[in-house]
């Protein structure tokens, strides 16, 4: 029986509302299993000391040998004594500790200081050169130049304009979480900043959702889902911290964290995450709609 230490809220809440049919094993890695539950969502059940996020089950040990699991392998919840099994392997949720990902935005507007944006692009830039070899140039330039689309159109409070380079970057890439997606998630994660940024997150929302459903993989969804939400995986949270903060030495602590999550989305959310940290105080003009 492999213990459970840590569950995210969101997780539980998908686990304990009984689905009409058992999740699948959708994908498996040496530090996490991922189970898709089809209409209602993800959990990703992953080794100790893994990146804690809003789809995380955290195991208080290493993951278990799942090799012989085949993908599409039922996985099911018995909530009567909390245990979660996937054919003859069973975690037991009875002593997780249950804790939230949402974060919670301050009603006023945060800055960021040239200085620490100065600190986040630079983290940002050493880790794109060390990794330059392991990206598509051709599909890196194009999130960059659909990321900064999305920027001009924040700065002018053009809706019409932010939805179309936000669905340019939704899909853009490879990989279970595409690039523009983990882009788009980091830059809706500063935008929360600025309550006028949230204004135009709340003027999109849907129509974006409508677009990623169809056009991106079902776990990247679910994670944009999630930062739409406002829940985020704890170096990100770290990092919007850190900017309210105006504290250096925390942003680079945390940006780094960030760097560690995935092959690539903890550099490409920071990316977005950089491209909002320049808005902050740039989103002042006349709201424009998106219809």
């Amino acid at each position: 029986m492999e213990k459970v230490e840590r569950i995210s809220m969101r997780a539980l809440e998908l686990l304990d509302r009984p689905p009409a049919f058992p999740g699948r094993v959708h994908s498996l890695f040496s530090s996490t299993c991922n189970i898709f539950y089809d209409g209602l969502g993800f959990i990703s059940i992953q080794k100790s000391a893994s990146i804690f996020s809003p789809l995380t089950l955290l195991l208080e040990g290493e993951l278990p040998e799942l090799r012989h699991v085949p993908i599409g392998k039922e996985a099911h919840f018995d909530p009567g004594s909390r245990v979660l099994r996937i054919g003859d392997v069973c975690f037991d949720l009875s002593g997780a500790e249950t804790r939230s990902c949402r974060y919670i935005f301050p009603a006023e507007a945060a800055g960021c200081s040239p200085a620490l944006l100065e600190t986040m692009e630079q983290v940002c830039a050493i880790d794109a050169a060390r990794d330059a070899d392991m990206v598509s140039a051709a599909v890196d330039r194009k999130c960059a130049g659909q990321l900064e689309q999305l920027r001009a159109a924040a700065v002018s409070g053009d809706l019409r304009a932010m939805l179309c380079a936000a669905k340019g970057l939704i899909g853009l890439g490879r990989g279970l979480t595409p690039s523009g997606d983990d882009m788009l998630s980091g830059f809706l994660a500063v935008s929360g900043l600025s309550p006028r940024l949230r204004l135009y997150e709340e003027g999109l929302r849907a129509a974006i959702l409508c677009h990623a459903e169809e056009n991106t993989t079902p776990i990247s969804y679910e994670f944009l889902r999630c930062a739409f939400e406002h829940q985020y995986a704890e170096p990100t949270a770290e990092v919007l911290n850190a900017v309210r903060a105006d504290d250096t030495a925390a942003c680079v602590r945390a940006c780094r964290a960030l760097l560690k999550m995935g092959s690539s989305s903890g550099r490409d959310c920071l990316r977005g995450m950089v491209a909002a940290a320049h808005l902050l105080e740039q989103a002042d003009g006349p709201l424009q709609d998106a219809e």
